[in-house]
């Protein structure tokens, strides 16, 4: 996705949020690819992607530091190796998402939901993990 359609989602998304809901529109970037966005390049004030749909996207390799993920839908993502550096992910749904050597220093996981997710060689260091769902154990590959 260039960043020119992504900035402009995001403004959208920023009107439907400081509107209350009442115009622009939430983002659904459900499925899209979005490897090696770098957000520094897209005006942070409006990386804000507050309860948007990114369920089955692949975000590898992006560039989310300090973005706003509150109560997103993360679910079955790619997120090998994305930057997640004090990132705001809570109440975050990362059901069964990969999350391969993702960069989540002090992000706040506050009620995420990270069941079945892959954490390995993930930098959960400073982490708030509090109240998050972290039970790794898919019962369907046992």
């Amino acid at each position: 996705m260039e960043n020119s359609k992504l900035q402009k989602m995001l403004k959208a998304h920023k009107l439907w949020i400081d509107s209350n809901k009442k115009q622009g529109e939430p983002a659904n970037f459900r499925g899209a690819d979005l490897r090696d966005v770098d957000l520094r390049e897209v005006d942070l004030s409006e990386a804000n992607f507050y309860k948007a749909n990114l369920r089955g996207c692949d975000l590898s390799g992006c560039d989310f530091y300090k973005a706003n993920f509150y109560g997103v839908d993360l679910r079955e993502s790619k997120l090998c190796g994305s930057n997640f550096r004090g990132a705001d992910l809570r109440k975050a749904d990362l059901r069964k998402s990969d999350l391969r050597k993702a960069d989540l220093y002090k992000a706040n996981l506050y009620e995420a939901n990270l069941y079945g997710a892959d954490l390995r060689e993930a930098n959960l260091c400073g982490a708030n993990l509090y109240e998050a769902n972290l039970d790794f154990f898919d019962r369907n590959f046992a």
